[in-house]
This record gives C-alpha cells, sequence and structure tokens, in this order.
C-alpha cells in the first residue's frame, strides 16, 4: 500500500527537542547549518498528509487469523527492531530561501511505499518485518528505507506480565565511551506528537497492562535515536548512512540510559537498544 505524506522545518524541530536534542543545527529552523536529524528518518512510516493513512497495522492484524477464526490483536503491537537505510540525507531537509516570508521553509513532500517483507507464525503471536521506501514525491528519487519488524499477539493468547527485572537483559561494556543520559518524565508524550507514532502503549496504562508492562514504556526509536544524538556529539563530524537496532527489554519514561559504544574506522556499534 502507499500514501503521501510532507513535513516542514517546525516538525523537524519538534523532532529534535523530543529526544533531548540542542544544537542549533537541529532546534533551530533558521540556523545556517539546520538540517534533520537522521534518526527522523526512522519516523518517516508514521507520518501522513490529513488525507491519508500510514501503517495501518490495525488491518494488517485482521487480515491474519487462525484456522479457527481468531484474530491477532492490534493493540498488542510491540516494536522488536529497527533498521533505517538512508539513501539521500540531504532531501531529508526543506529548503530555506532567505527572503522566504515561510518562516519554515518549504515542505519535503514522500510517497511512501509499503510492503510486508517477512511474516512468521509463533506460538501464540504474529511477528511481521514490514519494509517502508519513502521517495521524494515530484523525482520519485528514494530517500530512506525503512524496515520495522513487530511483534502482534493473538487475540485469545493471555496476558503475561513480568516484573522489570525479569524484562532487563544484562550487557557488559569496557567503560571507554559511555554516557549516562536521564529521560524526562514526559518524554513518551513529546515523541508521539513529534514522531507521529501514536501507539497507546506509551501513553495509556490499560493498554501497557494489556501488553504485560506495569506502566507505560518510552518507544524503542525514542531510546535508539537518543544513543544515535549521544554517539554523533561524540563523533562530530560523522555522516549516519544506517541505523538499526534491537529493542530487547523496556525503558520507561524518566529512567536513565547507559550508552556504550566502541569506535571503529567503519562503522560504530552501540549497545543494544533497549525499548518497545
Amino acid at each position: 500500500w502507499s500514501w503521501r505524506s510532507s513535513y516542514d522545518r517546525a516538525r523537524l524541530c519538534a523532532y529534535a527537542l523530543s529526544i533531548g536534542e540542542e544544537s542549533a543545527h537541529f532546534v533551530y529552523e533558521r540556523d545556517l547549518e539546520f538540517r534533520a536529524h537522521p534518526s527522523f528518518a526512522a519516523t518517516l512510516p508514521f507520518l501522513a498528509d490529513d488525507d491519508q493513512t500510514p501503517l495501518d497495522l490495525a488491518k494488517l492484524a485482521a487480515e491474519h487469523s487462525d484456522n479457527d477464526g481468531s484474530r491477532f490483536d492490534p493493540d498488542t503491537l510491540l516494536h522488536l527492531a529497527q533498521h533505517t537505510d538512508i539513501q539521500n540525507q540531504a532531501e531529508l531537509t526543506p529548503k530555506m530561501a532567505l527572503e522566504s516570508a515561510h518562516r519554515n521553509g518549504d515542505r519535503v513532500r514522500l510517497l511512501n511505499e509499503a510492503k510486508i517483507a517477512q511474516r512468521v507464525r509463533k506460538d501464540h503471536a504474529l511477528i511481521v518485518s514490514i519494509e517502508v521506501r519513502s521517495l521524494e514525491r515530484t523525482s520519485r528519487k528514494l530517500l530512506v528505507t525503512n524496515v520495522m519488524t513487530v511483534h502482534i499477539r493473538r487475540a485469545s493468547a493471555a496476558v503475561v506480565s513480568r516484573s522489570v527485572k525479569e524484562m532487563r537483559v544484562a550487557h557488559s561494556y569496557d567503560g571507554r565511551f559511555a554516557e549516562e543520559v536521564k529521560t524526562s518524565a514526559t518524554q513518551a508524550m513529546s515523541y508521539r506528537l513529534a514522531s507521529g507514532d501514536f501507539n497507546a502503549l506509551h501513553v495509556e496504562m490499560a493498554a501497557a497492562k494489556k501488553s504485560g508492562f506495569e506502566r507505560p514504556v518510552l518507544h524503542g526509536l525514542c531510546t535508539l535515536a537518543i544513543c544515535v544524538r549521544v554517539v554523533m556529539r561524540f563523533l562530530q563530524d560523522f555522516d549516519v548512512h544506517e541505523i538499526g537496532g534491537r529493542f530487547v527489554s523496556p525503558v520507561f519514561p524518566g529512567e536513565t540510559l547507559v550508552v556504550a559504544f566502541t569506535d571503529s574506522p567503519e562503522y560504530i556499534k552501540g549497545a543494544e537498544s533497549d525499548g518497545c
């Protein structure tokens, strides 16, 4: 399926602020070096023009039923993994003419095309990988390819609640490059508005408990974006072409993240992101 979307510099500023970015290059729309934060590319599947519908995960879940007629419940959707390939970073930033009367400049206008890349039944759940290609609407130039892997539980399956301790995954690192980042109690609220990811799991207690969490969790993509932000600040002059992560355990708004990574001449490998 396909849909149209567009955004301006104000959206990019709001997004950068929602992940804790402070550099004027990302949060002030008239900065001479203003540009889209690379992690913004991962949110493109969630954006749509007013008369359009982005990824319809509820429809996707309803189309897959068991032989007994039961359905998979879209309200239990969890984001398991993300891979974002940025083919053209420069064109993700709306142009701004100095004489422009419109404070936020032009809009980037996209055509988004989605397809199911992989589908696997596992126990009482469905695991789906969805590929979304975002193209500049006029030229049809490919800007970004996102592959999102999600988990959807069967509606008849029992909810398994686990404690935070049970959900945590231990990581080891040498401490050479590590930084603590405190998330805010309202970070999920601001991130959902800027990213377009309105999954109730991140804001509503009932939705969180339905998925087995004791309270709303921070978006996995927000956690991943924070990791990208820390790495970019450390490296300074560094072009981001690919972003990826597995969301192996939850982060709750207000918690402190430890972003640990090692450097390499060819790539940066960060610790696995925690989140859902």
